[in-house]
């Protein structure tokens, strides 16, 4: 009988642990979870780099070249130098 409640004792204890080293808050599984979290954090901060480097280009044009402003106001803002003729082809009538 004794021998029984050791047992039974101990594989209580040896299922509780088992359970912990899956579950428990520092468990497996949420270490896991966190593993893969990390690794989508750092993929964004690449990709954040990156987008800054762009950026970072881009201010440097935009302080220092002429040429890129005068390219940026002719395509987004329809910019026309003096003397130039601007001809629309293809826009439906109205």
């Amino acid at each position: 009988m004794k021998r029984i409640v050791i047992t039974s004792g101990f594989l209580a204890t040896m299922i509780t642990l088992l359970l912990l080293t899956m579950f428990g808050q520092r468990g497996f599984i949420h270490v896991t979870r966190l593993q893969s979290e990390l690794r989508e954090i750092e993929k964004k901060n690449v990709l954040l780099r990156q987008e800054n480097e762009m950026i970072k280009r881009d201010i440097e044009l935009l302080r220092n070249n002429l040429k890129y402003i005068e390219e940026l106001a002719r395509k987004e803002l329809g910019f026309v130098k003096e003397g130039e003729r601007v001809y629309r082809l293809g826009e439906g009538k109205r």
